[in-house]
């Protein structure tokens, strides 16, 4: 086959949350990367919790999945609810967090709806060498099931804890999470803490794919980028082969990724791309018959050079992603 390369250069400016580009204030008053994880946990367990609910490894007892499969059925109620989730500070708000003497992590009401109250004090803590690491977006699913939980009328918090850990270690199992760090980058006394978590919908390949098997979040220094759009718009079109006319791609899956390194741009002290690279399986549209999917190169190698701008202001000083300068292209093995 010969070695095709598709680039698509895309402009446009991507919300703060998936939750504002709703058209509502979905998370309250939070904008930091921590608050952006658990946004994005919460949108994001309509995902894990049905994989959960279908494996055999993530919940054993049947109390546990009869309650996850409570909650994963209330999850657009609690989704489209007024607020779902607002950030506050415990320090600020004893009234709200602290509960017989202990300051709590995160608080809500016992009925489907309610808001989930978040403690911002609890959402990041001290990085080796400096700077604050966020709550992950598995560790934030954990918290999240624990207070829907609530919402379904449990009251007990240890019980509620052990559902929460199964979903979160199932969650890891399902997601690559990615770092850039100190060895990948030529910065060695304060690296770039930028990162990307893909969630996956199923975990096995060869199985028909439809749409965005694979969800990719990139963080930048200070918030979530959902790239899964451009990605999809970049992988709309299944090449020609000797054997198969061009066609509509009906779904892929990535796997493999990986950080390729990085490149300054000319203003080097300013701009910088990070390489992402990942292995593509698709399923396309077949030429004769569009009710039969064609598996297609699972060779496939897509490539996203990620661009991000250092901002030198004083109080932000950091990384932030620019997506109008990034550049995704599709190779093709021979």
């Amino acid at each position: 086959m010969k070695r095709i390369t598709r680039s698509l250069l895309f402009a446009f400016t991507l919300t703060h949350s998936l939750f504002a580009a709703a058209g509502g204030d979905f998370v309250g008053n939070g904008g930091g990367l921590g608050e952006q994880n658990v946004s994005h946990a919460l949108l994001h367990l309509k995902t894990i919790l049905p994989l959960c609910l279908a494996s055999e490894f993530c919940l054993t007892r049947s109390d546990h999945k009869d309650l996850v499969q409570k909650i994963r059925g209330q999850l657009d109620k609690q989704l489209t609810a007024t607020k779902p989730l607002e950030f506050l500070s415990g320090r600020v708000h004893p009234e709200i967090f602290l509960i017989n003497g202990e300051y709590k992590t995160a608080v809500t009401g016992n009925r489907v709806g309610d808001t989930i109250y978040i403690n911002i004090d609890f959402l990041y803590r001290d990085a080796v060498g400096g700077g604050r690491i966020p709550m992950s977006i598995a560790s934030a699913m954990g918290l999240i099931v624990h207070e829907l939980g609530h919402h379904q009328g449990i009251t007990d918090h240890d019980y509620l804890d052990l559902v929460g850990a199964h979903v979160k270690a199932f969650a890891l199992s399902t997601m690559d999470i990615l770092y850039v760090d100190r060895y990948l980058d030529g910065y060695t006394t304060r690296p770039p803490r930028i990162g990307l978590t893909a969630i996956h919908s199923k975990s096995s390949t060869g199985d028909a794919l439809k749409g965005a098997e694979s969800t990719l979040l990139f963080a930048d220094e200070f918030k979530v980028n959902n790239l899964t759009q451009n990605i999809t718009r970049t992988l709309a079109t299944c090449p020609a082969t000797h054997n198969f006319p061009e066609g509509k791609t009906i779904g892929y899956r990535l796997y493999n990724l990986h950080f390729d390194g990085y490149r300054d741009t000319k203003d080097f002290r300013f701009g910088r791309y990070y390489r992402l690279v990942a292995s593509v399986e698709l399923y396309c549209e077949h030429f004769e018959d569009r009710s039969y999917p064609v598996r297609f190169d699972v060779g496939s190698k897509l490539i996203v050079d990620l661009y991000l701008l250092f901002d030198g202001n004083e109080n932000s000083s950091g990384w932030i992603y620019k997506p109008e300068k990034t550049i995704m292209k599709l190779l093709l093995r021979d």
